[in-house]
């Protein structure tokens, strides 16, 4: 409900104009009454009637479905924000949580084992892979040293093997000649003994060349054999480390879920309590301990200390409101101060009117839901205030009569245009004329424009 009316705020007295007697004229004047006008100051006021409310309300429930074990507090309590209200029970949850902790342990010292593992297994694949590299090593130096040993034979071979070839055509020329009758036995016996001893000698280098060469190709056939077995402990200690970190990683795994399921409980026991979200008064507590309750059901419901006044204002009152702007609250003849705290940006679906809510100057002056009187001062204007007898119309355009001086003693009446702004039953706020405009008070429609008169009173 909405009304609108202006209040005077400041008030100038109407200023009668005192009667003077006047000489005798030539020609007759008018007896008048007159008024001077005033200038008062009015504030446009829009009046509703609005409801009182909490600032906030807050209805409280559980994040999860559950039976309640304990509801801390009862209907009217005070209560602060992050007080505990309620709690469910915990029973399985905990379970959880010592199951999650003892996981943990489990995973941490599977972690911590895999990790000792992978590192013996690290330590071990590097001595074998620098007992292989030795090997290589030695390997390579022992096929050196074969080629070498070939190639010091070889030469020495080929010298006696010249020697050879000399004796033997030694031997076989000297042969032709004994036998030709040239030569004594005792030349023969000497070829045939240089021929001897160089074939021995070339047969035993050839035999020592022959032994030498076996025994380091055996020894460098042993140590590829021993460089084989190398590479076949070295992808054992590789298979080793592998197993190390499959462990690390699968205790990794069990580690992250039992961290998982830790957090998770940890969120359920912290959703197994309800705590209050603001400052307030419970108004309300719909459920009690023992009965089971779904995730979100209000169990408790917080009251703002801070009441509200609600008002319901029309689109075409919408735009003079803004927040502080101040507002009066009238109850069982009671008045107080207000402040506008918030204005809708939207208006209700079902009304159509903006909400606009006024916060009183202090807590507890209303009952919660009770009617309250609101009104708003919009604007102030000022206007020069005559009574509504003064003012007369002719084919559609109002009029008041001013009182000038005629020169000669005398005062004269002017028709003064103005325009009606606001009016009531007795005055009208008008322009057109200033305050301090001495006008022709009543009855007007027996008087003419430029008429002499004589004011007589007010």
């Amino acid at each position: 409900m909405k009304t609108k009316n202006f209040a005077a705020v400041l008030c100038t007295a109407a200023v009668l104009c005192g009667c003077s007697e006047k000489p005798p004229e030539e020609y007759e004047t008018t007896n008048v009454h007159a008024f001077t006008a005033a200038e008062q100051q009015y504030k446009s006021t829009l009046s509703y009637t609005g409801y009182s409310a909490p600032d906030e309300l807050a209805r409280l429930g559980f994040e999860m479905s559950g039976k309640i074990k304990d509801i801390y507090v009862k209907k009217g309590d005070e209560v602060t924000a992050g007080q505990v209200i309620a709690c469910l029970d915990t029973e399985d949850t905990d379970i959880a949580i010592a199951g999650s902790n003892e996981n943990i342990s489990l995973a941490k010292s599977e972690l911590s084992a895999a990790d000792t593992a992978i590192q013996s297994a690290e330590i071990a694949l590097k001595a074998e892979e620098e007992t292989l590299n030795k090997l290589d090593i030695g390997i390579d130096a022992e096929k050196v040293t074969l080629k070498k040993l070939n190639d010091t034979y070889d030469s020495a071979i080929a010298k006696i093997q010249l020697n050879y070839d000399n004796a033997e055509k030694t031997y076989n020329d000297t042969l032709l000649l004994y036998n030709n009758g040239n030569c004594t036995r005792h030349d023969l016996d000497n070829a045939k003994l240089a021929f001897d001893t160089v074939s021995e000698e070339l047969n035993g280098t050839v035999s020592d060349r022959d032994n030498d060469v076996s025994l380091q190709e055996s020894k460098i056939k042993s140590m590829e054999e021993d460089y084989a077995l190398q590479q076949i402990k070295i992808e054992s200690c590789k298979n080793t480390l592998q197993q190390a970190k499959q462990k690390k990683q699968s205790a990794e795994i069990s580690l992250n879920k039992a961290d998982i399921g830790l957090e998770q409980s940890s969120r359920a026991l912290e959703a197994s309590r309800i705590t209050a979200s603001i400052d307030g008064f419970i108004a309300e507590v719909p459920m009690n301990e023992g009965e089971i309750v779904s995730a979100g059901t209000p169990v408790a419901v917080i009251r703002s200390r801070q009441e509200v006044v609600n008002v319901s204002v029309p689109v075409e009152d919408y735009e003079s409101f803004h927040t502080g702007m101040e507002a009066v609250l009238e109850q069982n003849g009671s008045t107080y101060r207000g402040t506008v705290s918030s204005v809708a940006l939207y208006p209700d679906e079902a009304t159509r009117t903006y909400n606009v809510e006024v916060m009183p100057e202090s807590d507890g002056l209303f009952a919660l839901g009770s009617l309250v009187d609101v009104s708003f001062d919009i604007d102030t204007e000022s206007f020069v205030s005559v009574p509504l007898s003064s003012i007369f119309n002719i084919d559609g355009i109002d009029y008041v009569y001013r009182i000038n001086s005629d020169g000669d003693g005398g005062s004269r009446i002017e028709a003064v245009k103005i325009k009606i702004e606001k009016a009531d039953e007795q005055n009208a706020l008008i322009s057109g004329i200033d305050s301090g405009t001495v006008i022709v008070s009543d009855e007007v429609k027996k008087l003419h424009d430029n008429l002499k008169v004589n004011v007589i009173g007010g």
